[in-house]
């Protein structure tokens, strides 16, 4: 039986940014053709209120989200693309996204980004968590040669702002529930190994840019808990075609689909809204996901979610 309350109880995206248009090829948003899609900033604010007042009827406790797990933003979109224009003339960025998960969902709000790129208000946000740690409760920069402005003469110098803006949080720890011994602030390099050298040497450019001596940044880059080497994993595409990235990982089962469990840092089923309200669960071990309801009949969150019976059958919607 779903209902409302087990999707309010493994809820782990609130999207206030879907779809993505980087164009990363590691991304599993690659090729998606989709307009990025961001939710007005009064909706958003509403809808997790709305999920906040929830959590409290269900019982559960603040700052923690599906199973004790963070509640997301966003999920194959880069949070610092988030922007809209505020009633009043104002732009509400992502840091305005953090200030809303910080107050109604006890939370930081956890950032996985790939910089920056120069964006005035995306730097706006990153000045923001700087001056505001508390608004985070962990930043990713991600790092590599999949990145479509990989071979950009801006790309070491956007990357290497970023980082500084950033580079306070290297000394406080994480608060987010999955990564309690980590740090606030860590850069993760996705590569291939035939890639690695090169990427070790832009990485520990980008750091002696943003102000380490290189001794510090080689240092940095053998510390995992500041700079982290992972590899490529091909999680498929937005066109359903395998990761056009050369050496990328192989995830594929029998059957042809992918799957990687990894129960220490996700539930297997999540919930989430999309920027319109949509509901969706996400396969997290698959790496797939499908709105609930029909196509002709979508579940939305309700707007009086605060009145509604969290206990009731959704009927024709259960079928995650």
């Amino acid at each position: 039986m779903l209902t409302f309350a087990e999707i309010v109880s493994n809820l782990g995206f609130v999207l206030a940014i879907d779809h993505c248009a980087r164009g990363c090829a590691h991304c599993p948003a690659f090729g998606d053709r989709a307009p990025v899609q961001r939710a007005p900033y009064p909706d958003l604010a509403a809808r997790v209120a709305g999920v906040a007042a929830t959590r409290r009827r269900l019982g559960l406790r603040p700052g923690v989200g599906a199973a004790g797990r963070v509640v997301h933003c966003w999920r194959i979109s880069d949070p610092l693309d988030y922007v809209t224009r505020l009633p009043g003339g104002d732009v509400a960025t992502c840091a305005d996204v953090a200030a809303l998960w910080r107050a109604q969902l006890g939370q930081g709000l956890y950032v996985v980004t790939n910089g920056s790129e120069a964006s005035p208000m995306a730097r706006r946000a990153l000045t923001a968590f700087g001056d505001a740690p508390d608004l985070v409760s962990q930043v990713k920069l991600t790092i590599t040669h999949a990145d479509r402005s990989w071979d950009s003469p801006r790309y070491i110098p956007d990357l290497a702002w970023d980082v500084a803006a950033l580079s306070r949080l290297w000394g406080l720890p994480s608060t987010r529930a999955e990564d309690p011994g980590g740090r606030r602030f860590r850069i993760n390099v996705k590569t291939t190994p035939d890639r690695l050298v090169d990427i070790r040497a832009l990485v520990v450019a980008v750091l002696v840019r943003a102000g380490l001596s290189r001794a510090t940044a080689e240092t940095a880059c053998d510390d995992h808990s500041m700079v982290r080497f992972k590899p490529i994993y091909d999680l498929g595409n937005a066109t359903g075609a395998p990761s056009p990235v050369a050496g990328a990982v192989d995830l594929s089962t029998v059957g042809g689909g992918r799957y990687k469990p990894t129960p220490e840092t996700r539930r297997g089923l999540q919930y989430g809204i999309r920027p319109d309200g949509r509901l969706f669960v996400v396969d997290m071990y698959a790496f797939t996901e499908h709105d609930l309801g029909t196509a002709e009949h979508p579940l939305f969150w309700p707007a009086d979610v605060e009145d509604a019976d969290l206990h009731a059958d959704l009927g024709v919607y259960a079928d995650a």
